[in-house]
């Protein structure tokens, strides 16, 4: 495989096929990451981030490139790195399990539509002496799960992400009790991560901090995606309350245990 020139990633949207957002983030230098190709004919690509998510695309019949996609991926495993590989279809799914054979397993997960008409007829009520904030440096250096190391892993730095992407926290007492906040963004779509603390979940919390998310996305004409593994019952919830329909299912591939 080969690494391309930014300068030829543009040359590459738009894809006829569902990809992750990451990928649309990588292509729109959003996030850092690289796109590889087959050295012979780039009929293949790869497109990842350094946090180590990988899409995979093109003709799954390029022997060598699957090659290189498997010395890349036990480097990456040998180093403690992480590896999660995003298949756009079937004929993915069967490639890649012939070429890494038991070193890795298939997870399902879903990708879902938003229905803008469904979330805008839901009623609103926000929980009293909760005070609702937009993200800021402050709140990340506070937060537990979306803090600098969250924004370095998935955005390069906190900086880049401030810049870039956004997300909305609650807060009690002057503490973050939920947040959602934007994994990534590309173009007019942002993609939601959401986390609530341990003590506070139960609570119903998670809704108006992702309706401050979402209520944003639709003040800047931005199309907010929602994905989960298809057996995350409390996430599909959520998301179908919120206006996320009609999942489509495709596959990610993990290190095996």
């Amino acid at each position: 495989m080969i690494s391309l020139e930014v300068s030829q990633y543009a040359k590459m949207e738009p894809m006829p096929c569902y990809v992750p957002l990451f990928v649309h983030g990588v292509l729109n230098q959003t996030i850092p990451g690289t796109v590889y190709t087959d050295e012979d004919s780039q009929q293949a690509f790869l497109i990842g981030t350094q946090s180590g998510l990988f899409f995979v695309m093109g003709n799954p019949a390029r022997r060598a490139f699957n090659q290189a996609l498997l010395s890349l991926y036990r480097d990456r495993i040998r180093r403690g790195d992480r590896f999660t590989l995003f298949s756009p279809s079937v004929r993915w799914d069967q490639a890649i399990a012939a070429v890494f054979n038991k070193e890795v397993i298939k997870v399902s997960r879903y990708s879902f539509t938003f229905n803008q008409d469904t979330y805008l007829q839901m009623s609103r009520i926000f929980p009293e002496k909760f005070v609702k904030q937009k993200i800021n440096e402050t709140l990340i250096r506070q937060s537990v799960n979306f803090n600098e190391n969250y924004c370095d892993q998935y955005w390069g730095s906190a900086a880049n992400f401030l810049e870039k992407g956004f997300g909305y926290c609650l807060l009690h007492n002057g503490r973050i009790v939920s947040e959602c906040t934007s994994i990534f963004k590309a173009n007019q779509w942002a993609e939601i991560d959401i986390a609530t603390a341990s003590e506070w979940r139960g609570k119903g919390l998670a809704l108006p901090a992702a309706q401050a998310f979402i209520d944003r996305c639709i003040d800047h004409q931005i199309i907010p995606r929602w994905e989960c593994n298809i057996h995350h019952s409390a996430s599909i919830k959520l998301g179908n309350k919120l206006g996320f329909e009609d999942p489509r299912e495709y596959s990610i591939f993990v290190k095996a245990r």
